[in-house]
């Protein structure tokens, strides 16, 4: 087995320092709702949505929209230490 000398350790505290905020989400998801542009955006991307595709596509962009934009908080984070 080979061993990697450069491997991050895990570390858990209780001084809050490590913990991501998950309200600018809840922020964009509510954002979304009262703009109406995720409904928007489902309408628009429907003609490309397969028949037999269980996932609404603007769901799905939202979706990610939402999961890089939290993922570089905490990249942002962690890089300003």
């Amino acid at each position: 087995m080979k061993t990697i000398a450069l491997q991050r350790k895990i570390v858990v505290s209780a001084d809050g320092s490590g913990l991501v905020s998950q309200a600018g989400g809840l922020l964009l998801l509510e954002t979304l709702r009262v703009t109406g542009l995720g409904r928007e955006l489902s309408a628009q991307l429907e003609r490309w949505r397969p028949s037999r595709a269980v996932h609404d596509p603007g769901k799905v962009i939202a979706d990610l929209a939402l999961t890089l934009a939290l993922a570089s908080i905490f990249h942002v984070h962690q890089v300003a230490g």
